[in-house]
């Protein structure tokens, strides 16, 4: 993984933390700010957080779910 990479794996954890942490009301208007017209991004985190959780290596194995996150960032 690049650092490219590195920097928005760890920028979707906390906006997925985050927006869990929140109810939906609130939730959409975080997104809204803290994704700044990044689409992509926020599309990624609204999907994720419909799932209720977040991925995880476990579920589906560390290289298919590095693989899944690198076509998604691109």
């Amino acid at each position: 993984m690049t650092s490219s990479s590195d920097d928005r794996w760890r920028q979707l954890g906390i906006l997925i933390d985050a927006a869990l942490d929140r109810g939906p009301a609130e939730r959409a208007g975080y997104l809204e700010n803290e994704c700044a017209g990044d689409l992509a991004l926020r599309a990624e985190v609204e999907g994720i957080v419909a799932k209720g959780s977040k991925p995880s290596f476990l579920d589906s194995g560390a290289l298919a779910f590095e693989r899944e996150l690198g076509e998604r960032v691109r």
